[in-house]
């Protein structure tokens, strides 16, 4: 069957110098510690297709018509940081992003964690942190983080997993000029995989362990 490849192009509105993405950064310290920082990208589009596709950014967002689009990869995130020592920090993060339907408010909760510093070397955390699944960039939802407009849909995509609800152990260290970290991490991860129609696959790894 002579069909054309996925015609899909971004088209980013703000700065082009900032082609593919906008990012919104605002920060604000007090005297007690907490920190407050934004983030944002906004992102236009467009994709058409002679045999009825769709094109998703991953599986967790439901299929979309053809035409021009304005929620595949703009996201809003919103950070908060209270260090309440010099050894110990609270972190959270919530992303708006299009989920899968029905998605629910804690959905959109991509970090929850405290941080203890051991040693200046060695951090552990605990909670809702973020999984090390991903080579391109630490960052999933800052799309300046990346050299193409988004990640390689055909391996990210299929990656529904985003966080891990467990504990990690990181070690840094420098040797001539090279500054290297081993992390090792346990836990669970629930994902979400939008399926054909309205449906929704909802399913958790209860044993995640690795190290990086």
């Amino acid at each position: 069957m002579a069909f054309k490849r996925f015609a899909v192009f971004s088209s980013w509105l703000v700065l082009s110098s900032l082609c593919h993405c906008v990012a919104m950064a605002e920060e604000s310290v007090t005297a007690s510690g907490l920190r407050l920082n934004g983030f944002g990208t906004l992102g236009l589009t467009k994709y058409s297709s002679d045999f009825g596709g769709s094109f998703r950014r991953d599986v967790s967002q439901p299929l979309n018509q053809e035409g021009i689009r304005g929620n595949l990869d703009s996201r809003f995130g919103v950070q908060v940081n209270y260090a309440v020592n010099d050894r110990l920090e609270l972190v959270a993060q919530a992303v708006l992003r299009q989920r899968p339907s029905p998605s629910q408010l804690q959905d959109s909760v991509e970090w929850a964690f405290a941080a203890y510093q051991l040693t200046p070397q060695i951090q552990v955390r605990g909670g809702r942190t973020g999984m090390d699944l991903f080579l391109q960039s630490d960052y999933r939802s800052v799309g300046f983080a990346y050299v193409a407009a988004r990640p390689n849909i055909d391996f990210y995509s299929m990656l529904p997993l985003t966080g891990l609800d467990g504990m990690d152990l990181t070690h840094r260290w420098t040797g001539e000029d090279i500054e290297w970290r081993l992390k090792g991490f346990a836990g669970k991860s629930s994902y979400s995989v939008a399926a054909s129609g309205l449906s929704t696959q909802k399913g958790e790894l209860s044993s995640v362990m690795g190290l990086v």
